[in-house]
């Protein structure tokens, strides 16, 4: 847009009642100013001669990766912003150079690969070396990073921002032979297990690990033949814990927990007991009680004072604005309790779910939904002990006393330990 065209159409804007507000100078530009040319000519202008060093600088930056990408697609290596991350830059060869330690890690990879472990194997293998692609403090080998850099032509000296890729542009880890075995191994490897449907666990994001009692327990599926869906910790999937693939039958679980909540009796009373912790919105009243203390107290002191140091009104401001805090926090919170539906009411909505659609796979998110809202968390160890898994229910809106300890097992689909 031409700077007379901007002009015109700031001046219909301001005609219209709007003010317009430059953000460098903080100058308000209305209709009853617009002509003056103190007001106009130094921000107006300004702005359109920043904007044009704007487009320029944007021109020559853009220029400068075009002759960058020209020379690395004939084969040049230049330098950029990122490199590989298995590369360093020399300033004084002015040329990039293999890091040894990373380069024998990538290495390690391809040969994992190449000998047809999968990813996920290859992230358990590597687990004590330190991911070479990130400057975490606690990192940890990622499936995604980890396939992204076995799949990347890069290892074998292609630059693959060209189509089709230029090679001979970064110094090569592995050779090109070994690059192809990689893939078609992975390629293999990956047809070998298949995550179970979305719609299979009704204990998502619920079922917790209670070995590494990190992570999520998930379903998983063998591709083999009578092969069922297990709970296995999704930190094992992700190469996170020493969990393993050793899984609870999610059927077994199932009918467990749906048999645990068809008991009445036993669920009612824990739902009906009041919370013996504090609530919330208690903490918040006491909080904002406090602050109006300390705020009349300090307002006593300065009242008649007209020397009163500026400490105490930095400290009656700061009292007064976490007030208003307060107040705002109490009104979300009254206002979440007043939306939450009471835990019995919950419970009966639950059984009513359970009654009608537990058998029905159509209505499966329905009563997920169901679940959860009535549970806090499902605690399971899913490597289980001589055919008995032990797990524990933890109910929303029940006291500490609502933490259930249950067995199940083939023979008997629940238990309810001490």
């Amino acid at each position: 847009m031409r700077w007379g065209t901007m002009l015109t159409r700031l001046r219909e804007e301001v005609r219209r009642g709007i003010e317009v507000v430059f953000l460098r100078t903080g100058v308000r530009v209305t209709k009853d100013n617009f002509s003056d040319p103190a007001i106009l000519y130094p921000n107006f202008f300004g702005a359109v001669l920043g904007n044009a060093e704007n487009r320029k600088r944007a021109e020559r930056i853009k220029a400068s990766w075009d002759v960058r990408k020209t020379a690395l697609a004939s084969g040049k290596a230049v330098r950029l912003n990122r490199l590989p991350c298995w590369l360093d830059w020399d300033k004084q060869l002015n040329k990039p150079l293999l890091n040894a330690a990373k380069a024998q890690i990538v290495r390690r990879i391809f040969e994992l690969a190449c000998r047809g472990d999968g990813i996920l194997t290859i992230c358990r293998k590597m687990a004590n070396t330190r991911p070479i692609s990130t400057n975490q403090k606690n990192p940890c080998w990622n499936p995604t990073s980890l396939r992204r850099m076995l799949s990347d032509k890069a290892v074998s000296g292609y630059y693959t921002q060209t189509e089709p890729p230029t090679p001979g542009v970064w110094p090569a880890v592995v050779d090109e032979t070994t690059f192809l075995r990689a893939q078609a191994a992975l390629g293999f490897s990956k047809q070998q297990t298949r995550p179970a449907r979305s719609e299979t666990n009704l204990f998502t994001g619920l079922a917790k690990c209670g070995c590494c009692g990190e992570h999520n327990l998930i379903a998983h599926t063998s591709n083999l033949a009578g092969g069922r869906a297990r709970l296995v910790c999704g930190g094992a999937g992700k190469g996170r814990s020493n969990c393993g693939f050793a899984g609870a039958p999610l059927d077994l679980i199932e009918k467990s927990v749906f048999s645990l909540l068809a008991d009445a009796e036993l669920i009612r009373p824990l739902l009906t007991t009041k919370f013996t912790r504090p609530c919330k919105l208690d903490e918040l009243q006491r909080e904002l009680a406090e602050a109006q203390k300390q705020a009349a107290r300090i307002a006593e002191l300065i009242f008649g004072d007209d020397q009163a140091p500026r400490l105490l009104y930095d400290r009656l401001k700061f009292e007064e604005a976490r007030g208003r805090r307060l107040h705002s926090e109490i009104d979300t919170e009254t206002m979440r309790l007043k939306a939450e539906a009471p835990a019995l009411e919950t419970y009966e909505s639950f059984t009513e779910a359970l009654t009608n659609k537990s058998n029905d796979k159509p209505h499966h998110p329905e009563l997920r939904q169901a679940l959860a809202a009535l549970l806090e968390k499902i605690v399971l160890d899913p490597h289980g002990k001589d055919g008995v898994w032990c797990f524990t229910v933890h109910l929303k809106g029940a006291c500490e006393a609502g933490k259930i300890v249950c067995r199940a097992k083939p023979e008997s689909w629940l238990h309810r330990g001490p």
